[in-house]
């Protein structure tokens, strides 16, 4: 994409016999953004002083060819509304493709109200719009891996050719635009489907549908808990005993990571699942703990994960005397 500069290569309106000339206005600056062989963008800046109305007066950029006929018609581009003071303005202006090929030997750029052309200038630019163009390819669309863990990262890498305006879709609602060639890091949370879609204009309001290829990460996200911590038994044995015996607290317990027992003095005991892993996973715990006791004591055993915890209480007596 080249980007073409012109300075002081300009000149009033040749009908001045038919067009009002207002003094304090002028354009200069003339730049061209040559996208493609139907494609340019065009800016200028430009000082104005007179009335201002975003539905009556405007400024218009579009090519001459070289007898100085106006080939507007043959192209598609915008009425900008004048602003006041000192300004700049950027115009796209696109061939109809459904239009003969035809060569344009300037730009002329004119403000106008609804009625007639104020003012104009005109800046030599050669070109041929020619609608026999290379169509947008995408060469490659591709993952580091595409079978990932939840929470793991992968790596988008694509490649494409003839193509200005690359969009990449992944998980609803999200899209960005993206460079014609790149890479991306991605962390899906679930299974998704990514597009890679490539057009060749630049304008976000064209209806070309351009060109598109799909990949699909799958995401092993593993045996999810959907509800807090189930508590299968809690058993203490014996439950009555003498003085200074020992007792045994043993339990199993589902889909809980941490395991906490407390006694009417605090937590006695904690035991955590493998805290490498992602909290919530599965487990299955089993689990004991042996104390000797001097008097009878309540005891909580409680179980948590990323949905909730759950408590079972249980009671052991000690007997002054000798149980018979």
């Amino acid at each position: 994409m080249a980007k073409i500069v012109f300075f002081c290569v300009a000149f009033q309106s040749q009908a001045q016999d038919k067009e009002t000339i207002v003094k304090g206005i002028s354009i200069s600056n003339f730049e061209v953004d040559n996208i493609s062989d139907v494609e340019i963008k065009v800016t200028v800046d430009y000082s104005y002083v007179g009335k201002t109305d975003p539905e009556k007066f405007f400024i218009y950029a579009f090519p001459q060819d070289e007898e100085g006929n106006s080939m507007s018609r043959n192209v598609n581009t915008a009425l900008i509304p004048l602003k006041t003071g000192n300004n700049q303005v950027v115009f796209t202006i696109r061939k109809h493709l459904k239009n003969d090929d035809f060569t344009s030997k300037s730009i002329k750029i004119c403000m106008l109200d609804i009625k007639r052309k104020m003012y104009c200038q005109e800046f030599l630019f050669n070109k041929s719009w020619n609608s026999t163009i290379k169509h947008p390819r995408i060469i490659s669309f591709t993952a580091k891996k595409t079978n990932i863990k939840k929470g793991e990262i992968t790596e988008l890498v694509w490649q494409t050719e003839n193509a200005y305006n690359v969009s990449l879709y992944g998980e609803r609602p999200n899209v960005q635009k993206v460079k014609p060639s790149g890479f991306v890091n991605i962390s899906p949370k679930k299974t998704a489907t990514y597009r890679l879609n490539a057009k060749r204009s630049l304008e976000t309001y064209t209806r070309e549908p351009g060109t598109n290829m799909y990949i699909t990460i799958t995401v092993d996200s593993g045996p999810e808990l959907e509800s807090a911590p189930e508590i299968v038994f809690f058993k203490i044995e014996p439950q009555n005993i003498k003085r200074g015996e020992q007792v045994r607290f043993y339990w199993q317990i589902n889909n809980a990571q941490k395991i906490q027992l407390f006694d009417s003095f605090g937590e006695i005991m904690s035991d955590i699942q493998d805290a490498n892993k992602e909290f919530g996973k599965l487990q299955k715990i089993n689990g004991e703990y042996m104390e000797n006791l001097n008097k009878s004591e309540t005891y909580i055993l409680k179980a948590t994960n990323n949905f909730g915890s759950v408590k079972k209480i249980f009671k052991v007596t000690v007997k002054c005397k000798k149980i018979d």
